[in-house]
């Protein structure tokens, strides 16, 4: 009986501390995705996007799941002229959240590119029926709209476009 209660007591203190560090754990790694998402987006602003496409696959290497590492490192791989690996990482962002317009938008842009006119249409009814004023979206039809010939629809869009977001490169 003796030697049960020092034992029970190790035990005890055991689980307490096993408990500290997993949550002390937890805080360091949420702190190491941040610093390394944060280190690859300044990367991107500074157009150095080999160290951006490092620092998003360290965040993604953490937590794969992780949806703003995923289509952070989709645009980076746009930007590299990757765009096979930019198509896969926007439709992961996808499979993670089914309702990112931006990726919607982005992965649409590639198809009609591609000229996979059929899906480019599809995938952007399904970004302007959740969110009908992007600016992105609608611009993405304009496109869709001339390379189809429809030219009117075309112009009609850019303009709206533009209107809704002045700055909108595409």
């Amino acid at each position: 009986m003796t030697l049960a209660y020092p034992l029970k007591r190790f035990t005890t203190i055991i689980l307490i501390l096993s408990a500290v560090m997993s949550l002390t754990a937890c805080g360091g790694v949420d702190a190491r995705k941040a610093k390394y998402l944060s280190k690859g987006q300044e990367y991107y602003n500074n157009a150095n996007y080999e160290k951006a496409r490092l620092e998003f696959s360290n965040v993604l290497k953490i937590d794969p799941k992780h949806v703003q590492a995923n289509y952070e490192l989709a645009r980076t791989f746009e930007k590299l002229n990757k765009i096979r690996e930019a198509g896969g990482f926007y439709l992961k962002v996808l499979d993670l959240d089914p309702k990112n317009t931006q990726a919607m938008v982005r992965l649409g842009r590639i198809y009609l590119l591609s000229n996979a006119t059929n899906k480019a249409k599809l995938i952007n009814e399904q970004a302007l029926a959740i969110v009908p004023m992007d600016a992105g979206a609608i611009a993405l039809r304009g496109g869709i709209h001339a390379r189809l010939g429809e030219f009117d629809a075309a112009i009609a869009d850019a303009s709206k476009a533009l209107t809704i977001d002045p700055k909108n490169l595409d």
